[in-house]
């Protein structure tokens, strides 16, 4: 929900309305509290919800006992999010470099402290978790208010007018986001049904690890186009828009590519960073081609979402309509064919995070191939998504 802030503070900076940065970012602060609060009961029965889905005791009981203890994590997101883009908007991502830096030696040592001396266990690494969550938000927010007097002008009542406006482009801001991020969150639940489950849950989990730290590199991307996308908006200059977003694509396919090789070079050898298990380091070798393809697939998109975000000139974030033309493309696609069977048609007009969650599913349970299908229909769904034709 915090992405709207990247179209409007974003557009706002380009326009030359630099006091408005701070009045939408403490909108932001207040809706994304409220929604805090509203998912913490979800934090708080994790445990119960998990073993309603089915998941094994064991594996229930660690992840519940872990999501309700960064409850307070949740709340630091909520500032840290708004704030993040108030900083980028302006193009000021090296404080914001230098704090995550700072945040993350602390994290290793609260890390080494928590888990390893005092021997906390998950209680720890969640406490861990919530404390450098925490003094990431409060040093951005303390940067802002010593250093940002143009956008930061104090606390307004003005943050209070127009939040239902503001909420309704929030949540559509959202959308997508959160499909994208729910899918492969659900992947790890499927997998909690297969055969072997700890075995199959930690395989995928490594193989998100590894895509999770290739995705802050198109992460970063995405908010270099986004900034500057919106800016050059803002200035009316979309000539300059283009140019940058096919500036990015060239790097992120690069980076996609690069990612690609380094893990079929290491497929042997990358698993030993995360387990001693000689188990699930043979898993993870055996599905990480597989994850190779999904580095490239996951290059692209990221880039593009963030673009088409600032593109919009109406209330809603127009990157909930990748959804609906991703519809809009099947139909003419399908159109085009005849003969094509019902699952075809199904693949093809169904949305992304549909499609995202149905391949795999079919591939690990109808097909018994376990978990080297979840990830290879993660794979063939992103490239069926990403390269779906006009």
């Amino acid at each position: 929900m915090g992405s709207a802030l990247e179209t409007l503070c974003g557009q706002a900076f380009g326009a030359g309305q630099v006091a408005m940065l701070g009045i939408y970012m403490q909108r932001s602060w207040i809706i994304l509290t409220a929604s805090a609060a509203l998912l913490s009961p979800l934090y708080a029965f994790a445990a119960p919800v998990l073993r309603l889905l089915g998941q094994e005791e064991s594996i229930a009981a660690a992840a519940g006992e872990f999501t309700r203890r960064i409850i307070p994590q949740m709340f630091a997101l909520a500032i840290n999010f708004p704030t993040q883009k108030f900083l980028q908007a302006q193009s000021k991502v090296t404080v914001l470099a230098w704090i995550g830096f700072t945040a993350l030696l602390a994290h290793v040592v609260l890390l080494a402290l928590f888990v390893s001396a005092l021997g906390w266990g998950i209680a720890g690494a969640a406490a861990a978790y919530d404390v450098s969550s925490w003094l990431i938000a409060l040093a951005q927010v303390a940067y802002v208010v010593g250093w940002c007097r143009d956008g930061w002008t104090g606390l307004s009542r003005a943050a209070f007018n127009e939040l239902w406006a503001f909420l309704k482009l929030s949540l559509a801001s959202a959308i997508m986001l959160c499909l994208e991020i729910w899918y492969m969150m659900v992947l790890v639940v499927l997998t909690g049904h297969l055969d072997d489950a700890e075995i199959a849950v930690d395989s995928i989990s490594i193989c998100m690890n590894i895509n999770g730290w290739e995705g802050m590199l198109f992460i970063g991307l995405n908010a270099a186009i986004s900034v500057r996308v919106s800016n050059e908006l803002g200035s009316g200059r979309p000539r300059a828009t283009m140019h940058a977003v096919a500036v990015v694509l060239v790097q992120s396919l690069a980076l996609g590519l690069l990612a690609m090789v380094l893990i079929l070079a290491t497929r042997n050898h990358f698993p030993v960073i995360f387990t001693g298990d000689r188990r699930l380091q043979k898993a993870v070798a055996n599905i990480s081609y597989l994850l190779a393809v999904t580095m490239v697939l996951n290059s692209i998109q990221p880039v593009i979402s963030g673009e088409q975000r600032f593109t919009s000139h109406t209330n809603l974030h127009l990157s909930t309509s990748t959804i609906i033309q991703s519809r809009r493309r099947g139909r003419r696609w399908m159109a085009g064919r005849r003969g094509v069977h019902q699952p075809g048609l199904l693949l093809r007009i169904r949305p992304p995070s549909r499609l995202h969650l149905w391949l795999p599913l079919q591939m690990g349970r109808e097909g018994n191939l376990g978990w080297h299908a979840v990830w290879n229909g993660n794979a063939d769904s992103s490239s069926h998504v990403h390269g779906m034709p006009n």
